[in-house]
C-alpha cells in the first residue's frame, strides 16, 4: 500500500469523529488540488516521508511535491485564509506536522528538518493526532 494511503487510513477516522465528512480527492482535470477535503470548506494535501534526513543541514526533499499543488494551496490562501493546508507524517518518527497553505507553499520540500519544525502551525506526535481537528478550526478564525 502507498504510503500516502497508509496516512489517509489514520487521518480519516479522526476527521470523521471530528464530523467534518473528509472527502477524498483526485482531480485530473485541475492538478494540483489537495487531497482531501472538508466539509467546513477546508482542503489538506497530504505528503508523507519515510524520515527526516540524517544531516541537520540537508534540505528535506519532496520531489513528489509539485509546483501545481504549491500554487493551488498558496493562491487559495491568499483570497480564503485558514482554508489549505498540508499535513507531513515523518514515518520514523511518528510525527505529523501541519502548515498552513501559504507556508506549506513556500516552505515545505525546500528547508531543512529543523525550519520544518519551525515553520509549522502544529507538530504532533501520532498520539496526538485526535487534536487536529481544533487546530485546523483555530486555524480559520481571524488574526
Amino acid at each position: 500500500m502507498k504510503a500516502e494511503s497508509l496516512q489517509w487510513r489514520k487521518l480519516r477516522p479522526i476527521l470523521i469523529a471530528a464530523r467534518l465528512d473528509p472527502v477524498r480527492v483526485e482531480n485530473p482535470i485541475h492538478p494540483g488540488t489537495p487531497d482531501v477535503n472538508l466539509c467546513d470548506g477546508s482542503w489538506v494535501e497530504l505528503k508523507t516521508i519515510k524520515a527526516w534526513p540524517s544531516k541537520a543541514t540537508s534540505i528535506v526533499k519532496l520531489s513528489w511535491y509539485t509546483p501545481q499543488q504549491r500554487v493551488w494551496l498558496y493562491r487559495r490562501w491568499k483570497y480564503a485564509p485558514g482554508t489549505t493546508h498540508l499535513l507531513l507524517e515523518v514515518r520514523v518518527d511518528r510525527q505529523w506536522l501541519l502548515f498552513d497553505g501559504d507556508i506549506a507553499a513556500k516552505v515545505v520540500g525546500r528547508v531543512t528538518t529543523a525550519e520544518h519544525r519551525r515553520s509549522a502551525r502544529a507538530v504532533l506526535g501520532e498520539h496526538e493526532l485526535s487534536e487536529l481537528p481544533k487546530i485546523l478550526h483555530e486555524a480559520r478564525k481571524p488574526s
